[in-house]
């Protein structure tokens, strides 16, 4: 069976959805499948009517253009993975006008209306699919197969025990100056706190002395920053990508964040989170205080076998071919 994993990610790096394509892909190897991981099928994977259907897998980031495939679609089982984070929502939407040349309106446009079914993995990943892509096709739920806190380093990281991190951050973000209050707080009673942080912020001469400016943050550069840091701070009111919520799950990483029920839902059943007021600043200094000197690292979780996982997605596949005979 020949399996594309159509994405643009950088399946080597330390986010949960590269982490979830890296080793599902792996497993399907195991299991003798053939597995292209890209944003663009491989010129020798030509379609033929002599060969089996080939499974396209999307991840919210990429996907194929219809209009190109049109004449194949009865060659293709189009299958999308659900990681229940913005992946699979409105930047995919984004992303998909962007790259397909696709020209109808953000609102008119589902993956549904294209793939063949659906797969979710993942926290509440399942919930989020059919809130979103209203699902009315072939769906599956492979449990934990995306979740966050699979992906802990083998060996804990040795976190320096002053450092924060500012997720996202910009005056022009709901919560900054109370963010920033509450650090000038904290390093009022904690001279040796150190900020780091995304560049952005209007800093005064009380936050600036203990401030360190990240510059733009790719995917190496973020899990650069977290590796270094003891904390994370997200300032938004939303919060912004879960995917850095994530990021600091699976190193064990004290969260400071908002109280709202969306930050809740991602960050479930995750001891090392602590809610505060996003608007009050002595919410947020507290929350920094506990983080900083309260808490430890979580326990290394096991990890799964993934080939068992490559085999609950094929044994899908299968139910996905007999559906549509």
């Amino acid at each position: 069976m020949r399996v594309w994993q159509c994405t643009g990610l950088n399946v080597t790096g330390v986010g949960g959805v590269e982490k979830h394509i890296a080793e599902v892909s792996a497993g399907l190897r195991r299991l003798k499948h053939e597995v292209h991981i890209g944003p663009e099928l491989p010129e020798n994977w030509i379609f033929s009517e002599s060969q089996e259907r080939l499974i396209v897998h999307t991840h919210g980031d990429f996907w194929p253009n219809p209009i190109k495939f049109r004449k194949h679609r009865k060659a293709l089982c189009w299958i999308h993975v659900c990681h229940g984070t913005s992946l699979g929502r409105v930047v995919a939407c984004r992303e998909f006008l962007s790259i397909s040349g696709w020209r109808g309106s953000i609102t008119d446009f589902l993956p549904t209306r294209f793939a063949d079914a659906a797969i979710a993995v993942g926290q509440n990943a399942l919930e989020e699919a059919r809130r979103y892509f209203k699902l009315k096709l072939p769906a599956a739920v492979i449990r934990n197969g995306a979740d966050p806190t699979v992906f802990a380093p083998l060996k804990q990281i040795h976190l320096k025990p002053n450092l924060i991190y500012v997720g996202r951050s910009s005056d022009r973000v709901k919560n900054v100056p109370a963010m920033l209050e509450a650090c000038a707080a904290v390093y009022a009673v904690q001279p040796s706190l150190q900020l780091q942080s995304a560049p952005g912020i209007d800093y005064d001469h009380e936050i600036y002395p203990f401030v360190k400016n990240l510059g733009p943050l790719g995917a190496p550069a973020l899990a650069e920053a977290l590796a270094k840091c003891r904390t994370l701070l997200l300032c938004s009111l939303y919060e912004g990508d879960p995917i850095v919520l994530h990021e600091a799950q699976a190193m064990g990483l004290p969260v400071v964040v908002s109280d709202i029920p969306q930050i809740r839902s991602t960050l479930k059943n995750y001891t090392n989170a602590l809610f505060v007021n996003p608007r009050n600043v002595d919410s947020i200094a507290f929350g920094i205080k506990s983080a900083l000197f309260g808490l430890a690292p979580s326990p290394l979780p096991i990890i799964r076998d993934w080939t068992q996982v490559a085999r609950e997605f094929t044994a899908f596949y299968e139910t996905v071919f007999k559906a549509s005979k």
